[in-house]
């Protein structure tokens, strides 16, 4: 029997999105996203928010006021449940990326609040066990292959790490495989993880769903400085980190060869640690940052010098939207449409990093036609309400396909 909460209309389709990490503020690639995309579900759909807290400021934090959720609830997550949730899958073929986010109280709530929903929503492969067992519509939206990452991290570390890093890998592509077909739609942000997951065709059961920008609070703004790259991100993950010492190291030395005065900021959550080691090679380091737009301005150059990582990278879209003309890897330019030469340009060697760069910072009618196009490109491929409109559509399909069955 659907038990209703005081004030829930009858007549409405409720779905309760679990999250490991609170959305809330969302900033980063995976809060920005499961955030974006429930609040467009908002629309059609009442949603309840039960989401893991990892400290106590995430717990008492105050709740917006943004009308995305009709109630949110928050399970606390400390270190010694996920260091006891590692341990515990280490004799295990569960992944450590799954295991660190168990937690007993927090499936407990799923089971409580479950039976007063049409549909289950689980971000990403973390919370997807939470929700298989169901007998209820159930949505694992996965984002990427993490097992995609891990597998390029491989070539990038000490061969102790890759050894670990390989092994993880293996759990998490037979897991992902398994719990994205436990449930009734697995949503991904790209063909390439689509198809690394599932090589042998496309699953009936699979969507392609890609991220999106917020034109309206990331307005065009092409006013190139002739000195500023800049970096977007999230810069306590292991593939910002990465991309930006190879950026720093390997791409820096020979732009400031060319043009003296180049200055890099980065721009984004960082740990004290890593915020001095950029500051030891003259990054300038902004932090976490109340307006990417505002410390985004004058900026000549975005760049995206990933190695490793899956999916789609916001940065790149981020940049489009700002006309920031943007320099990007293969592997950040993976899942978008957007033409090299065109909307972005790519490099691979740090010799192509620095020519590209180059021409940017001197040729500003070239740097002025990629910031013009790339805008045009997000305005017209990445709304967000146009990537989710599919997924809206499916979910209401599950809903009225599960009242017909039972």
């Amino acid at each position: 029997m659907l038990v209703l909460p005081n004030g829930w209309a009858p007549s409405t389709r409720r779905i309760l999105v679990l999250t490991p990490r609170f959305p809330y503020p969302p900033a980063g690639g995976d809060r920005l996203r499961i955030y974006q995309i429930c609040k467009q579900l908002s629309s059609e759909f009442e949603l309840s928010l039960l989401s893991m807290c990892e400290s106590e400021e995430e717990m008492e934090a105050p709740i917006q006021s943004d009308g995305v959720f009709k109630q949110i609830e928050r399970v606390f997550h400390g270190k010694w449940r996920r260091v006891t949730g590692c341990l515990r899958a280490l004799p295990s073929r569960t992944p450590f990326q799954v295991g660190y986010y168990r937690n007993a109280l927090f499936e407990k709530r799923v089971h409580q609040l479950a039976s007063q929903h049409h549909c289950l929503l689980a971000h990403l492969i973390r919370t997807g066990p939470y929700i298989a067992q169901f007998k209820l519509p159930r949505v694992l939206e996965m984002t990427d292959a993490i097992s995609l990452s891990y597998r390029r991290t491989v070539e990038h570390v000490d061969p102790i790490k890759a050894a670990l890093y390989r092994i993880e890998a293996k759990r998490l592509l037979d897991f992902e495989r398994y719990v994205a077909l436990e449930c009734d739609l697995c949503v991904l942000v790209s063909d390439v993880d689509r198809n690394f997951l599932f090589p042998s065709g496309v699953h009936s059961k699979v969507l392609v769903c890609s991220n999106g920008v917020d034109s309206q609070a990331l307005p065009f703004r092409f006013n190139p400085d002739g000195k500023t790259i800049i970096f977007i991100g999230k810069n306590s993950t292991r593939p910002n980190m990465d991309g930006i010492m190879y950026f720093v190291k390997e791409v820096m030395p020979l732009v400031r060869a060319r043009v003296p005065q180049v200055q890099f900021r980065v721009i984004g959550q960082i740990s004290a640690e890593f915020r001095r080691k950029l500051e030891s090679h003259g990054v300038i380091v902004t932090g976490t940052v109340a307006n990417v737009a505002e410390a985004a301005t004058g900026a000549s150059v975005g760049v995206c010098p990933l190695r490793i990582g899956a999916g789609v990278q916001n940065k790149i879209l981020e940049y489009m939207a700002l006309g920031v003309p943007a320099v990007t890897s293969p592997i950040g330019l993976e899942g978008l449409e957007a033409i090299s030469g065109v909307h972005v340009m790519t490099a691979t060697r740090p010799q192509d990093w620095a020519d590209q760069i180059g021409r940017l910072l001197q040729d500003r009618d070239l740097a002025r036609n990629l910031a013009v196009a790339g805008r045009r490109f997000v305005e017209a491929q990445h709304s967000w309400s146009s990537q989710i409109s599919k997924l809206s559509c499916l979910i209401h399909k599950l809903i009225e396909d599960f009242g017909v069955k039972n």
